[in-house]
């Protein structure tokens, strides 16, 4: 409100605080009642001893200044616009300052974090299973294997002796099974020849009808081959079946070859059961 009553026509202005008191009184000041906008002290509005406040610039909208009796204020546009006033806010919203002003008060020390909250609801139900995929294409098809065969000869006694002697060889009279040809046999000196190289396994069983002579009291028969093996089995029964078997690794060729006897080892006669089938002797190995 102007010394003369009038109310002034300016919206928006600066007031000057150039260091003079001028005694304006905020509490009788409109810009005091302007949302945003608080004067929390008289001194904050105009200092009484001329002392700059924190806040450089401000423009705020006002309708009316209280002009002091007996003093002739003069505020014109230019002053408006060029000066300023230095002023401290408690609150300072669309107070029309450009740039707006930053507090320069020290920021404080993060907070600590909070505690972690409650984990949410219950999870969702899983989903349908999706479809099978396309089949991926057929790989490529390895290299053939090696053939692995099993090869080898069974032999009987069918009726050609009725006693061996000591050291004699047990004749087999009949080829059952000619299955390699790298392994033959001779009924007249019941030799086996192999003329390959490998592991040979041999299952033999004869029956027996009793000893004569001699100071052995059990049978006992061996496969005793010419590499030198000597592999033998007995049995306490003197009248009945014997049997036993060899694993023998034999290295031979076509000129070179290996034979074997399965042999009387005892220094009586053993004699041989009547029976349709009285000595067996199977040899095999497995071949690549």
């Amino acid at each position: 409100m102007s010394s003369n009553g009038r109310t002034t026509n300016n919206n928006h202005f600066t007031i000057r605080n150039d260091g003079v008191n001028r005694g304006i009184n905020p509490k009788t000041t409109e810009a005091s009642r302007v949302p945003g906008f608080r004067a929390t002290n008289p001194s904050h509005f105009m200092s009484s001893n001329s002392r700059p406040t924190t806040v450089e610039h401000c423009n705020f909208r006002t309708h009316e200044v209280n002009r002091p009796q007996g003093r002739n204020v003069e505020i014109r546009e230019a002053d408006i616009r060029a000066n300023t006033i230095k002023a401290s806010f408690v609150s300072l919203t669309d107070c029309g300052c450009t740039p707006v002003p930053v507090c320069p008060c020290a920021t404080g020390a993060t907070g600590a974090t909070g505690a972690t909250g409650p984990a949410g609801g219950t999870p969702g139900k899983t989903g349908a299973t999706g479809a099978t995929g396309a089949t991926g294409a057929t790989g490529v098809t390895g290299a053939t294997g090696t053939i692995t065969q099993i090869r080898g000869l069974e032999v009987q006694m069918q009726e050609a002796q009725i006693s061996i002697a000591s050291a004699a060889p047990v004749l087999f009279d009949t080829i059952v099974s000619p299955l390699a040809a790298s392994i033959s046999y001779s009924a007249l000196t019941g030799t086996i020849t192999i003329s390959e190289s490998g592991v040979f396994y041999i299952n033999w069983w004869v029956s027996t009808d009793g000893m004569e002579g001699g100071t052995d009291t059990v049978p006992t028969f061996a496969i005793i081959a010419s590499d030198g093996h000597n592999i033998k089995s007995s049995s306490p029964i003197v009248t009945g079946q014997i049997s036993g078997n060899a694993l023998i690794s034999v290295i031979a060729s076509v000129i070179t070859p290996v034979t074997l006897q399965l042999i009387n080892a005892t220094d009586a006669t053993i004699g041989i059961g009547t029976a349709p089938i009285r000595a067996d002797l199977t040899i095999m190995y497995v071949t690549l």
